[in-house]
């Protein structure tokens, strides 16, 4: 008889054993009972999304997927395809394919309208919860369709055109001072770097019109303490986002980036606070006064609790500000880098009256066609969701930037200082696009 401490390990591998048999058999058994599993896609995508997660991290997610996209090819042919929970789409074949047992992603435009559709039931998966701690709900998050659209309604409406002609001096006054500050830094130093300055009016921008009061960023010339807040939990969002685990595991080892995230949400949240306070005052005592959540901030009006009131705000103002500073950036730096297409623009800015206002340039061809063009190439956000809320405020940044900009800086060119090339503007994709080497040196011919 073999002494009792000799048995042991024979039973820590049956165990193992055991444990990679069941472990096993719930992979094989999800792989052949998922429904995603028969779409198009390549095979090692039905059993584990890691080389997704590994484009990810190198910042190729979007371009991965269109090359998927691209291999698996475009039929002529319509197959309804069935995703399980009463999911049918009928769709081209090759509009579709899956890169992980449990994300697809969908090319075909009639599709795409009707799983986005605000009226569909399609809903979000829970990927959208990942990015921001548990006790976080927001228009931008939640997959309840009902609060959802409540939110959408509150948020919607000052979003409109009509009446975002109200706001309009004050975005024009933001836009003004950072082209202010551009030339200021192209004075001082040969160049400036309008990745920054485009950040700074964005920001500016969406903090004024959501609560009456800009972050005074463009006056300062520098990063206050609320945006490196927001950075540092943009990129925590970002690993909780790709690898929802590490969320669990920092809860027993600390992890550096999710404490800071922690310390920022906090202060992040404060100022929230402090700053809906003063919305609320600032809307109860001047009733004209625009501000974009002034719906959100009618208690009697939106039935949410103030911890939803402050979430959304925070969302909105994220939402607001990387998104057209980027699409900015990339505009400014691709027009430089074309003189024949910036004499272009130039020249038909030309014919404005000194007194311009947004409505003058909706017409404007040229000027137009470079915003849609740096939309299709450098599109702000080429993940997941491709909604925006803020479409028609963002559109008017970015006309009135543009033309602001180039009338007032009709030769400016790509500097070359400290190194500056094209490397620095290659795209690094995450869940937004943004520039490798974040800054975009400009300087006047």
């Amino acid at each position: 008889m073999l002494p009792r401490n000799l048995s042991l390990p024979f039973d820590n591998i049956t165990a193992i054993v055991v444990v990679a048999a069941a472990i096993s058999t719930i992979i094989i058994y999800n792989v052949f009972t998922n429904p995603l599993s028969r779409l198009p896609g390549p095979w090692y995508t039905k059993w584990t999304s890691g080389v997704l997660k590994y484009n990810i991290i190198k910042g190729r997610r979007a371009l991965y997927v269109h090359d998927l996209h691209c291999k698996y090819g475009k039929s002529s042919s319509k197959l309804l395809y069935d995703f399980g929970h009463s999911y049918t789409l009928l769709i081209y074949a090759g509009s579709i394919v899956r890169v992980s047992p449990t994300e697809v992603h969908v090319s075909d435009i009639a599709a795409t309208k009707k799983i986005h559709n605000v009226k569909s039931s399609f809903k979000k998966s829970p990927w959208y919860r990942s990015f921001t701690p548990p006790t976080v709900l927001n228009v931008f998050n939640t997959s309840d369709i009902e609060l959802h659209r409540h939110l959408r309604r509150l948020l919607s409406s000052p979003m409109s055109e009509s009446s975002l002609k109200l706001v309009e001096v004050f975005i024009r006054r933001n836009i003004d001072l950072a082209v202010k500050g551009i030339t200021e830094e192209m004075s001082r130093r040969g160049a400036a770097d309008v990745f920054k300055w485009w950040m700074f009016m964005a920001t500016d921008v969406i903090g004024e019109l959501s609560f009456g009061e800009s972050f005074k960023m463009l006056e300062s010339g520098k990063k206050n303490q609320y945006i490196l807040d927001i950075e540092t939990n943009g990129l925590a969002g970002g690993i909780r986002g790709t690898f929802p685990f590490m969320v669990k595991v920092s809860n027993v080892i600390p992890i550096p980036v999710f404490e800071a995230a922690a310390a920022s949400a906090k202060r992040l949240r404060q100022y929230a606070e402090q700053s809906i306070e003063r919305s609320k005052r600032v809307a109860a005592e001047i009733e004209s006064y625009p501000m974009l959540l002034k719906k959100l901030l009618r208690s009697d009006e939106n039935g949410l609790s103030d911890r939803d009131i402050v979430n959304n705000a925070m969302a909105f103002i994220i939402a607001g500000s990387d998104t057209t500073a980027n699409t900015m950036t990339y505009l400014t730096w691709a027009v430089c880098k074309h003189p024949q297409v910036r004499d272009a623009l130039v020249e038909e800015l030309r014919s404005l009256p000194p007194d311009f206002t947004d409505q003058d340039l909706r017409g404007l061809t040229c000027l137009n066609n470079i915003i849609k063009e740096t939309l299709r190439l450098y599109c702000a956000a080429p993940s997941a969701l491709p909604l925006c809320l803020g479409q028609h405020l963002a559109e008017i940044e970015l006309r009135l930037a543009t033309a602001i900009f180039f009338r007032t800086l009709p030769y400016a060119k790509v500097s070359t200082l400290d190194d500056m090339n094209d490397g620095y503007m290659d795209p690094h994709i995450f869940f937004l696009l943004s520039p490798k080497g974040k800054r975009c040196l400009i300087s006047r011919e």
